[in-house]
């Protein structure tokens, strides 16, 4: 693609690899990369085949810190290796350190999703704890913290499991059930039930086309199914035109510098998203790889605000999968960026905002675990910078996380358009293309690499060395001591391209297709029957627990905020020594915490807590902590996470309802 759109950047990266093994001789070797389509995880498999590594081991790169000093940085994800390959860009190479180091990691079969899990889903009978409030406290809620808080608290976030000895089970949503909420013209006049029922138990894959739109507040409020049939018609309309004045501009060779960086981004991600799905699988000319390609650039081009940034792909993915369709998964698209925008703002407020409820929180369950957190500087929960941005999307295999995201998004207050789902921004609908000169942030404004340099000052006092200084024989070896890498790995990544840039230009030329349409011919392997028997694998109705302490005897701990007390009651003794005296300030309302999204904090805190006693067991400091996780994307076990994040919401709505009660009454909040 970057050569279709004769975008002059960096073709390869030239890297320095030291090798380090305790007291054994340190190993050297060089290799070249291309930047656009290198993942943080095609270089770890690259280096761990050059080296012959048989075990864990973390990557660190050469840069300069805030004071101009020569610092090694950890490299733990895309951001890092993004900002690393930032770093070099007018250096010769980009110098990498690789320590080996051992690193214990013994998960429980029944809390791992397997790797071959993700390409086939097995369903089934849906059995989710949902037991919930009693009528007098659901009451209660709907009445008080619904009238404070406004629309931010939709009624059916008031309905959370409390008795977890209850055996209430709910299936996913159908056809038949979606229809109860309609009218006969199709009004949807009970939007709460609505969300109640997909919070309760998720949505049929089927229906998940048609019930997402509402969930992601496409149409305006109190349209009948033919409005809603023509107000699509008409959006699609719209975006096919938008895409046509793109590709124009393409066609008469009237790109701009601005428009070839965004392009590249976009490629970047787009080569790498969710490439294992049945959905996006194959070379890089499948059709569904270039839909999703044209949707990102078309969004970034007409948001010359928001652009585009890293994540976004991630975004659209499970979107476009479900839609089937590029123009339908566009619209979608726009309606969840509508929320999710200022988690891509340059200023972090969003992102920042987000972390600190989830220390918070984290402060608020378990002040030993916060505590523990604190002593290894990872109180700020950086680590969880993926899971903040992305909606813990990537946290699950594909279609699991879709089961993930409508829980949430049904857990979050509608908040459908006034007139209509705008599709560019305003800046565009006034200016046009001239707004297009304004689409790109420069690199060097990353929310990412903005929060990463907050934090490493934060983290190290003025006073403090650098947190490492490169060797000297990095700077006086002889070229030849580094043992040039080629193989087919990294002659795979520099051909990876050429195939969607090929295909790509085919489809710009071809500007008659009908972009509308579904993809008829596409054969997905994800059937409704296949993916309802995953239900059939949730786990029985058990007390939260976490993950590397499943006990069937267990018993369930306190309701309420509380939920996870058990934690705390016992801390292994590498802990004891902590002392946890500081009082927690009062958690943010609904209305502001998780920059709107509670749910989404609480999912965090849930998979934090699953993850609670191997972390302390392992002693794991920031890094590790980082790499754990990172070793673990894909592969949480969705029905738990959820599960125990719906056990910790119920907790925080009661702890807002106490305070309304202490308002109301007098009392100190």
């Amino acid at each position: 693609m970057a050569a279709f759109y004769g975008v002059n950047n960096k073709e390869v990266v030239r890297i320095k690899v030291k090798k380090c093994d305790g007291m054994i001789q340190p190993e050297y070797k060089k290799l070249c990369v291309d930047p656009q389509i290198t993942s943080f995880d095609m270089l770890q498999r690259l280096l761990a085949k050059a080296f012959n590594i048989q075990q864990d081991f973390t990557i660190s790169y050469l840069a300069r810190d805030d004071f101009g000093r020569e610092v090694y940085l950890s490299l733990l994800s895309d951001w890092d290796i993004d900002a690393a390959f930032l770093s070099a860009h007018m250096e010769p190479y980009l110098r990498l350190k690789v320590d080996l180091k051992p690193f214990e990691d013994t998960l429980e079969d029944w809390d791992v999703v397997p790797t071959e899990e993700y390409n086939s889903q097995t369903t089934g009978t849906k059995s989710l704890s949902s037991t919930f409030l009693d009528k007098s406290l659901l009451g209660s809620i709907t009445g008080t913290i619904s009238s404070q808080v406004g629309k931010t608290m939709s009624q059916v976030s008031k309905a959370i499991e409390d008795n977890r000895y209850g055996n209430a089970t709910k299936t996913m949503m159908t056809d038949a059930e979606f229809h109860n909420f309609l009218d006969s013209v199709g009004h949807l006049v009970q939007p709460q039930q609505f969300r109640l029922s997909v919070y309760q138990g998720g949505i049929e894959p089927s229906l998940r086309k048609v019930a997402w739109r509402h969930l992601l507040n496409v149409y305006p409020e109190g349209f009948s199914g033919k409005e809603r049939f023509e107000y699509l018609k008409r959006k699609v309309n719209e975006y096919r035109r938008i895409c046509d004045e793109w590709r124009d501009l393409y066609a008469n060779g009237e790109f701009a510098e601005e428009i070839k960086v965004v392009i590249n981004m976009v490629k970047k991600d787009v080569l790498r998203t969710d490439r294992l799905h049945p959905y996006f699988e194959g070379s890089d000319d499948n059709q569904n790889v270039i839909s999703l390609f044209n949707l990102l650039v078309t969004y970034a081009l007409t948001h010359p605000e928001v652009s585009y940034c890293q994540g976004m792909s991630d975004i659209a993915s499970p979107i476009l999968v479900v839609q089937n369709d590029e123009a339908h998964a566009y619209v979608c698209f726009c309606g969840i960026m509508r929320r999710l925008r200022g988690n891509f703002s340059c200023d972090g407020v969003a992102m920042t905002t987000k972390f600190q409820h989830l220390s918070l929180f984290l402060q608020h369950q378990d002040p030993v675990f916060h505590a523990y957190m604190k002593e290894h500087q990872a109180d700020d929960l950086f680590f969880c910078y993926r899971w903040l941005l992305l909606e813990m999307k990537r946290e699950f295999p594909l279609d699991n996380a879709m089961y993930m995201l409508e829980v949430m998004w049904s857990s979050i207050a509608p908040d459908p358009p006034q007139d209509e789902l705008p599709l560019v921004d305003p800046i565009y609908a006034e200016c046009g293309m001239k707004a297009l000169s304004m689409a790109s942030p420069s690199p060097t404004t990353s929310v990412y690499i903005q929060l990463l340099s907050q934090r490493r000052r934060r983290s190290a006092p003025s006073s403090a060395k650098p947190v490492a200084t490169p060797c000297d024989d990095m700077k006086t070896l002889n070229p030849d001591d580094f043992v040039e890498i080629r193989d087919d790995s990294t002659a795979v990544l520099q051909e990876k391209s050429v195939i969607i840039d090929r295909s790509l230009e085919c489809s710009i030329e071809d500007k008659t297709n009908d972009i509308a349409q579904p993809l008829a011919d596409l054969q997905i392997n994800e059937s409704s029957a296949e993916i309802e028997t995953s239900h059939a694998q949730r786990p029985s109705l058990i007390p939260v627990q976490r993950v590397y302490d499943c006990d069937s005897s267990a018993t369930s701990p306190p309701s309420g905020l509380n939920s996870c007390e058990e934690a705390t009651e016992s801390p292994p003794s590498s802990i004891e020594f902590v002392k946890v005296t500081e009082k927690p300030a009062l958690l943010p309302p609904p209305s502001e915490f998780g920059a709107r999204n509670p749910f989404l904090i609480c999912l965090s805190l849930a998979l934090l807590l699953l993850h609670r006693d191997h972390i302390i067991h392992n002693h794991m400091d920031y890094n590790e902590l980082a790499m754990h996780f990172d070793k673990m994307v894909r592969k949480q076990n969705v029905y738990r996470v959820v599960q125990q994040a719906q056990s910790l919401y119920g907790g925080y709505l009661k702890y807002q309802q106490g305070l309304l009660d202490r308002q109301g009454g007098g009392g100190k909040v």
